[in-house]
């Protein structure tokens, strides 16, 4: 399964702006959607990413699995996989709860689509 393929379940989502997969260097791997400069997403996303990595591994807190950031326009939220992280921007009207339940159910495909593991 590729990764487009595996995303796909996400794409019927309610207020669904944009997904971006990209390395954990910041490298765009692959972008649906429109508006958004994917290359730019990825990199300050994942800086974003890498930032709440650092802060809850160093308070013993475990490192995220996800995140969500509201913001006056959109919802970003930002899932980590072995070597990549998936945004998922919405609308602020969009549905949290049905992209996470999505990717949750459809992790292990997401997982293997991008080369690594759960």
């Amino acid at each position: 399964m590729n990764i487009a393929t595996s995303l796909r379940p996400l794409l019927s989502t309610d207020g669904l702006i944009a997904i971006v997969v990209m390395t954990k260097d910041g490298l765009p791997v692959e972008m649906i959607g429109h508006g958004l400069r994917a290359n730019v997403l990825a990199a300050e996303m994942t800086s974003v990413a890498e930032v709440g990595r650092k802060c809850f591994t160093a308070l013993g807190m475990g490192r995220p699995t996800s995140l969500q950031i509201n913001l006056e326009k959109y919802r970003a939220i930002l899932y980590s996989f072995e070597n990549h992280y998936l945004a998922v921007i919405l609308k602020p009207s969009g549905s949290p709860d049905t992209i996470i339940q999505t990717i949750t159910s459809n992790r292990e495909d997401i997982s293997n689509a991008l080369g690594g593991h759960v």
